[in-house]
This record gives C-alpha cells, structure tokens and sequence, in this order.
C-alpha cells in the first residue's frame, strides 16, 4: 500500500509522490508508459481522502475519479482490487492496463469477461450478464420491463450460439467478441481522455 512497505512488493511507496523505481516497477508490469502512470497517478492523488491516502481509493473515490456510474464502479472496483476494502495505485494501474491501448486484445477479452464473470468461476450464465445489463440501463438513466431485459438476454445468449446452456465459456466469450472488433475498440482508454 502506499506509504508503507509493501510485503510483497518489498519496498515503501509514498502517498505524496511516485519514485523512479515505483515508475519503472509500474511500466514493466502494466501496458502503460512513464507518463500515462504520471498521469493516472495525478488522478489518483487528486481524488483520494486524505483518510484513504495511505491505503488507496474506495469505490466512490473509484466512480468520481473515471466518471463511472456507480454500480459499474462497483464492477470495476471488485475486479481490481481482488474484493479489498481499498484499491491501492499500484491495484489501479494493473486494472487499468487491459484497458490500455497497448493492451493486447486478449487482455482486453479477459478484462472484459471478468466484469460479466461476477462470482469469477470461469462462466457468464444467465444470471450474471442479467445483472450487468440492468446495471448498465441503470447507470445511464434508462427503464426496460423484467421482460424485455430477459429477452434482450436470451438473444444475446443466442448471439453467442448458447440457447439451452444459459452458460458462456471464455472461450466461447473470445470466439464470438474476436469477430466483433467494434466490442475490443471499446475496451480501450487513453490517459489523456481522463476526467481531469
């Protein structure tokens, strides 16, 4: 965690600035370069407590930070921060990266199939990407009945040639998403289009 020495990454990471080593350590391990974590690290220090800043974001630091909706703010933040009560800048860059434009398009692919994957065990089933798409519609202010949110989810579980399973492998996932590269271009972020 910041400001203290991590165990496992044994060294001592300040809260107020980002050393040479830290930066190094974060372009070796993340698609991103000196500046784009320079970057994502001003963000970081801008919208971080001061109760937090020894520990990292919460997720309404998370969701204000990148302008997220809550609830995929929610998503994002248990995918990063492997369910922590605080997502740490070093966690921050590590999420970020399969968003990166240097990202390779199978990191995006396991990026995005961890935000439907919500148990993380492997598959989507029904109930999961139900619950996705609802809180996508909620975040962006629209209604949909029961009905037509499960039938907009039967088609999409046809789209990916699942009728009876209910039940989508990352493979399956990848297959279909690969043909699609509209889906990919999304899964891409640039430091410099941040909210600052």
């Amino acid at each position: 965690t910041w400001g203290r020495t991590s165990r496992a990454r044994g060294r001592s990471m300040s809260a107020d600035t980002l050393t040479e080593v830290e930066l190094d350590a974060l372009v070796k391990e993340t698609n991103f370069c000196g500046e784009e974590i320079k970057a994502l690290f001003k963000i970081y220090q801008e919208n971080v407590t001061q109760d937090h800043v020894l520990t990292g974001l919460s997720k309404e630091e998370l969701q204000t930070a990148f302008g997220l909706g809550p609830l995929e703010a929610a998503r994002l933040f248990r995918i990063f921060s492997a369910s922590s009560e605080l997502l740490t800048f070093h966690k921050l860059c590590r999420g970020l990266s399969a968003f990166s434009p240097n990202a390779s398009s199978e990191e995006k692919l396991k990026a995005s199939f961890d935000i439907f994957d919500a148990n993380q065990d492997g598959v989507i089933d029904f109930a999961e990407m139900r619950e996705a798409f609802v809180e996508f519609l909620e975040d962006n202010g629209m209604v949909l009945s029961p009905e037509l949110v499960d039938e907009v989810i039967l088609h999409t579980f046809k789209d990916f040639g699942n009728d009876n399973s209910k039940m989508i492998s990352f493979d399956t996932f990848k297959l279909t998403v690969s043909q699609h590269p509209q889906l990919l271009s999304a899964m891409t972020i640039s430091t410099w289009q941040l909210p600052q």
